[in-house]
């Protein structure tokens, strides 16, 4: 009943500031996630000793960003991942999680909107297929001049693994027959 409180919508500040000292670590982290939750609480939250409150908080669409950047070090790989996933986390904290020890908080932050090029190239050449893979994905998608090989000082060279006589000088060919 107090985890299903903790989840409406309409539930009040200061009642969710109650519930973050419930027992029960679902009520926790169900209040963790609220997007009315104040920041004194979440900031308490970020403290709990279960990785699923913590998570919880770094899950929150409403958290700081000073709190997901805090987050960002924590020792469970779960909330890392969460920090990944947030909408709110900033560029410079997801350029920080991008060599993540854990595969899945990599590949996370390789799939985030705002995850900067220098990371993705990064994470382009990651020994984990499905992180390369998401990363070479979005610097292709959102960055398409850039490649995972180049660096970011030259993005006018297009590098697409093709044989460097693709982009031949065509001037000196002959004009094509007119039919």
């Amino acid at each position: 009943m107090r985890a299903a409180v903790a989840r409406h919508p309409h539930c009040p500040p200061e009642l969710l500031a109650q519930l973050a000292q419930d027992p029960d670590r679902t009520v926790r982290h169900d209040t963790a996630r609220h997007p009315n939750c104040p920041h004194t609480t979440l900031d308490l939250l970020a403290r709990d000793p279960d990785q699923i409150v913590r998570g919880g908080v770094a899950d929150n669409p409403a958290a700081p960003p000073r709190l997901l950047a805090s987050l960002a070090h924590d020792t469970s790989a779960h909330v890392r991942c969460w920090v990944a996933d947030n909408p709110r986390t900033q560029p410079d904290i997801l350029q920080q999680l991008a060599p993540d020890q854990d595969n899945q908080v990599r590949w996370r932050t390789a799939e985030h909107p705002a995850c900067p090029p220098d990371a993705l190239r990064q994470l382009a050449r990651d020994p984990n297929n499905q992180v390369a893979n998401a990363a070479s994905r979005q610097l292709s998608l959102r960055h398409p001049l850039l490649s995972p090989d180049r660096p970011a000082d030259n993005p006018g060279i297009i590098n697409l693994g093709e044989s460097p006589d693709k982009h031949e000088n065509r001037s000196n060919l002959p004009a094509p027959e007119q039919p």
